[in-house]
């Protein structure tokens, strides 16, 4: 098999490690599980944006017991803009309130996933939420963020598209490219002017699940896996 990289543009950035699902080998598959923010995955986040659109409401402080299970508890503060007299000009309020992260599911590229996540209110609470509601994530879900497709060349040989990786101060400048029963990449592309990167695949057979992820790390989130998965298809 030859990899060949098409084109990249480099970004110079501070290298982050995620806990658990990053070596000095390469983001590994095989620890977690992790949860959703916003396009990112996260293990055990003490922050995280629900409203991914506006980032209106999120929750904060948050403190983990048994995470890896099949159920996972936390507790802490939901931050709600009460929008008065619009959310531009809004003022964010804390409310006290408790998860569950449950629904571990294996996603293609093989990393584990809490894909539902209960919020519950034993008190007061942001105008308009219930005292208890559910949010489901599910793995591969298409949504805003990073994604590759594969699209064949001939046989056996494709060109890999990334699209809406990251740039910026804390997050790293390459984004790792590999398979999803090997840990370790088999090629790092730089993230280009467009926020993508483009590979040539040769030698890749239908059915080979081709990963990519990226590692971002900043004060505000702490640290986020962004990931996409691909299988190959003639």
């Amino acid at each position: 098999m030859r990899i060949g990289v098409v084109c990249g543009v480099a970004v110079a950035v501070a290298a982050a490690v995620l806990t658990g699902l990053a070596s000095a080998a390469g983001i590994t598959l095989t620890s977690g599980p992790t949860i959703s923010d916003c396009g990112g995955q996260a293990i055990a986040p003490v922050s995280m944006t629900l409203t991914c659109a506006d980032a209106n409401y999120g929750l904060a402080a948050m403190k983990w017991r048994n995470w890896g299970t099949a159920r996972a508890t936390g507790s802490g503060s939901a931050s709600a803009n009460d929008c008065t007299p619009n959310c531009a000009a809004g003022k964010f309020e804390s409310y006290p309130v408790s998860a569950t992260a449950s629904g571990i599911a294996t996603c293609l590229s093989g990393r584990k996933q809490y894909t539902r996540l209960v919020l519950t209110y034993s008190g007061a609470r942001p105008t308009g939420i219930a005292a208890t509601s559910t949010w489901k994530f599910p793995c591969d879900a298409p949504e805003p963020g990073s994604t590759i497709t594969a699209k064949a060349t001939v046989k056996d040989q494709f060109t890999l598209t990334g699209t809406g990786w990251r740039k910026g101060a804390g997050c790293e400048s390459t984004v790792e490219v590999g398979f999803a029963d090997k840990p370790a990449p088999f090629e790092s592309p730089k993230v280009g002017a467009n926020y993508g990167f483009k590979l040539a695949l040769v030698d890749i057979r239908a059915g080979t699940v081709i990963v990519a992820r990226q590692i971002c790390t900043t004060a505000a989130i702490g640290t986020r896996l962004y990931e996409s998965a691909v299988k190959i298809k003639n």
